[in-house]
């Protein structure tokens, strides 16, 4: 894509406003080619930046800086360069654009969130110094912690009412904006929030434990422990973080926690009880894609009230996504579970099922030092999940854990050789099979250097040999929600023989 492809690219998503699909399709095309020309990375800042708040153009800007993150996120994440090379490219521009004071507080807040959005580390250029914020009287001079701390409550209140009191919207209103503060001041937001007695600022708590930022979870974690010192914690929220540290990585915010709840249980504090679970009427899942990630949703009631609750795990990195869509009817909320049945091919599989696989993510970000997404907490309470724990599962105990696995031992050669050519037939059944290939920068890189046929089979096959308990898992994990959706195809016990 060239400079002139990106102005056709924005007169596009202007033409295409009200067309969500045609819009996706759009962003998506132009992200991709983004990703082998960095440069024009570069020149989307740069226009983002000498583009006035109230311009009508900012809004495509800034979508299409969103998507060709998300792209560059993805690709890094399956080990893909130019993934890594565009998101440098992007960092540099930021920089470049901060040291030419071409920033303002508008823009700094908006690349901020940019990047929060998409889950990603926000660039350390777009930090406002007190020198910056006292120049753009952001923040008058404040003579004492009093007043400052009443301007706080002033922000939360508005924040508060701004996000309908959803204390996960408040969470990621907040976040979006924790880049572009001094890191003192971050740390100031946090400490009140959880020093506040309200029960949105108790889960605010829980999810700042939760952040894949270490620094955030430290600055909470020690909020927390000087909370429960001074006697003021109260018995719900002890009980949550006891589950919670469970989910957190082995490091000083654990420690923390740890003594808070040590704290809390020698001034004869017990844990609070946790509230009813709603009714679960059904739980979808995924075949995982070739990337390792899995989807599932959950449809929800509790009186008149209804929401699907959606979960995305993904290989190597945990929990990655958890969320909640409140639905105004029985008939939306059966649209939207139809729509991820259609659309995503996902299998309908036992409440049981899903326990385990969300302990065995937690056990898999954990190993990557990664805590869950924030949105677990309230998903695990909505879902009765009060128990929830990470497990760390081999792929082999994960093999010998499918329900056909003993059975196929005993099969024949002739009969194991059947199965496995039954896996011709896998994508015709299930699409996202399609996904299940190589295609990373490593991959690449052994077939490049080979000339003849047999030499790049045989360097193909080395390359695998390197991959097998990745793309094993992968199948494993497929092979286990067939099996516990039923399975009538006996497609579980194909892709098991697969692995044998």
């Amino acid at each position: 894509m060239t400079e002139g492809q990106l102005e056709t690219v924005l007169a596009e998503l202007a033409r295409l406003r009200e067309d969500d699909g045609a819009r996706r399709e759009v962003l998506d095309r132009a992200s991709v080619s983004m990703l082998h020309r960095p440069a024009l990375g570069g020149q989307l800042i740069a226009r983002i930046c000498a583009t006035e708040e109230t311009a009508p153009e900012l809004e495509p800007l800034a979508e299409l800086l969103g998507s060709a993150l998300d792209a560059a996120r993805i690709a890094r994440e399956n080990r893909k360069k130019r993934g890594s090379a565009f998101l440098q490219t992007l960092g540099d521009a930021v920089a470049l654009a901060s040291g030419q004071g071409r920033l303002s507080p508008f823009h700094r807040l908006l690349l901020a969130s940019a990047w929060t959005r998409n889950g990603l580390a926000a660039p350390a250029s777009l930090e406002l110094s007190a020198t910056d914020i006292d120049a753009s009287g952001l923040a008058p001079g404040i003579p004492d912690r009093t007043e400052a701390d009443a301007l706080l409550d002033d922000l939360f209140q508005n924040l508060i009412e701004q996000t309908e009191g959803d204390a996960l919207a408040l969470h990621a209103a907040l976040t979006e904006t924790f880049p572009a503060m001094p890191p003192e001041m971050r740390w100031h937001v946090i400490r009140v929030s959880t020093e506040r007695a309200e029960p949105i600022h108790a889960r605010l708590t829980c999810f700042w434990l939760l952040d894949r930022d270490a620094a955030i979870r430290i600055a909470a974690a020690r909020a927390l422990a000087d909370r429960a010192a001074n006697g003021a914690l109260t018995a719900e929220l002890a009980g949550r973080i006891v589950v919670l540290r469970n989910w957190m990585p082995p490091d000083e915010a654990r420690g923390q926690v740890d003594k808070a709840v040590k704290l809390s249980m020698r001034s004869g504090l017990t844990a609070g009880g946790t509230p009813a679970p709603w009714i679960t009427h059904s739980v979808m899942a995924t075949l995982p894609d070739g990337g390792g990630a899995q989807s599932i949703a959950i449809s929800l009631q509790s009186g008149g009230r209804r929401m699907v609750a959606m979960l995305l795990l993904k290989q190597g990195h945990g929990v990655k996504d958890a969320y909640t869509i409140a639905c105004n009817s029985a008939s939306e909320q059966k649209a939207l579970i139809q729509r991820v049945k259609d659309e995503a091919g996902a299998v309908s599989v036992p409440a049981s099922w899903m326990e385990r696989a969300l302990s065995v993510a937690l056990a898999d970000g954990l190993a990557a030092g990664l805590p869950p997404a924030p949105g677990l907490v309230e998903i695990a309470e909505l879902c009765g999940l009060d128990r929830l724990r990470a497990e760390a599962v081999t792929t082999e105990a994960l093999i010998d854990a499918l329900p056909a696995a003993e059975r196929l031992r005993s099969l024949s050669v002739q009969a194991r050789g059947k199965l496995i050519k039954a896996s011709e037939g896998w994508w015709d059944r299930h699409e996202i099979v399609q996904s299940w290939f190589e295609e990373s920068d490593p991959a690449h890189e052994v077939l490049e250097g080979t000339r003849s046929p047999r030499s790049v089979e045989a360097a193909l096959w080395r390359w695998l040999g390197t991959r097998r308990d990745y793309w094993a898992r992968v199948v494993a994990r497929a092979a286990d929600v067939l099996a516990a959706a039923g399975d009538q195809e006996g497609m579980s016990r194909s892709m098991l023989n697969f692995l044998g």
